[in-house]
């Protein structure tokens, strides 16, 4: 089968893409160099040159695909202007599904983000908590939007599914996406780690291997118009640093409390504006590092058969990859 994909360079798409191939389908996927794109030179890929805003090229791209995961998306946590946000996560994807729509298309999933669930009340998060407004950042903000917008093309003739992947972590390429893969690899390298001072801040952890099946039991099995929580276990810093250390032997934590965070993320700012250097990080984004968030994928456990890893299993293989580069 011919599968239309977008992100194929990106941290889960890649991961998409191999499982793809390993199943014997052709992988149609849009980049912007193909030439310089070597994470997508495999037999039974090809590759279109092009990026969201190209309609001309997403068309030619999704000729003959039966399928399509558009998993592509601008995954930064700020930006000056919010521009960049609506042409990617919003435009971009309107254009993949007015493309699906004409193409004929028979099934699209679209990864959303968990950034979009909230408020946190209490209760664990599911697919029927989103926000509509009080977004923490643009990121979230146009990525609800782009889910309207996949809602919005849901019909007879072809289905959309939404799933929502929260903290992803595991080996893979080492994008913006891979932030936890990254923060271990730092922290493998120089033995020390800087953590929020509240170690008992809960969020969800889903291993990647997990997401991309999740992917595709969404493609197989979820209902048309619906959204569903790719997630894994909810743990608390405490216990994340605890597996750790119990795989790679080191624990050297060095615990940053709130201020100094925010502090940091003015001197990040700061930096900006006198450098034009995008900040690791703002202020405005920290209280999400300092709250707990408990997440809930029963939905996906029960009508995709989705299967959650266990934490202390994942990361430990997570490390390994790491440590065997």
């Amino acid at each position: 089968m011919k599968i239309f994909l977008t992100g194929s360079t990106g941290y889960i798409g890649n991961r998409i893409m191999q499982v793809l191939l390993e199943q014997g389908h052709v992988v149609h996927t849009l980049v912007r160099n193909p030439a310089k794109s070597h994470h997508v030179q495999k037999p039974g890929v090809k590759a279109f040159s092009g990026d969201l805003s190209h309609t001309d090229a997403i068309e030619r791209a999704m000729e003959g695909c039966s399928q399509a995961y558009h998993s592509a998306a601008l995954a930064r946590l700020w930006s000056a202007d919010i521009r960049p946000f609506l042409e990617t996560n919003v435009d971009g994807t309107r254009h993949v599904m007015e493309a699906a729509a004409r193409q004929g298309v028979q099934s699209v999933i679209f990864t959303s983000s968990a950034s979009v669930l909230g408020p946190y009340q209490g209760k664990p998060l599911d697919e029927n908590d989103h926000s509509h407004d009080g977004f923490e950042n643009d990121y979230a903000k146009t990525k609800y939007m782009a889910e309207e917008i996949v809602r919005s093309f849901a019909s007879e003739t072809m289905k959309t599914s939404i799933v929502i992947p929260t903290r992803v972590y595991g080996a893979g390429l080492m994008t913006h996406s891979n932030a936890i893969s990254r923060m271990l690899e730092g922290f493998l390298k120089r033995n020390t780690s800087f953590v929020p001072a509240c170690l008992e801040v809960v969020a969800n952890y889903c291993y990647v291997e997990d997401v991309v099946r999740g992917h595709l039991q969404a493609m197989e099995k979820g209902s048309n118009g619906d959204r569903y929580i790719l997630g894994g276990e909810n743990i608390s810093y405490r216990d994340f640093y605890a597996a750790v250390a119990e795989h790679s032997g080191k624990s050297n934590l060095v615990k940053v409390p709130l201020w100094a965070m925010k502090a940091a993320g003015y001197v990040n700012l700061a930096g900006y504006h006198l450098f034009g250097k995008d900040p690791a990080f703002t202020p405005d984004i920290l209280g999400r590092f300092f709250s707990s968030r408990f997440v809930s994928s029963a939905k996906a456990e029960r009508e995709l058969g989705y299967v959650i890893t266990p934490f202390r299993e994942g990361i430990g293989e997570t490390i390994r990859q790491i440590l065997a580069k």
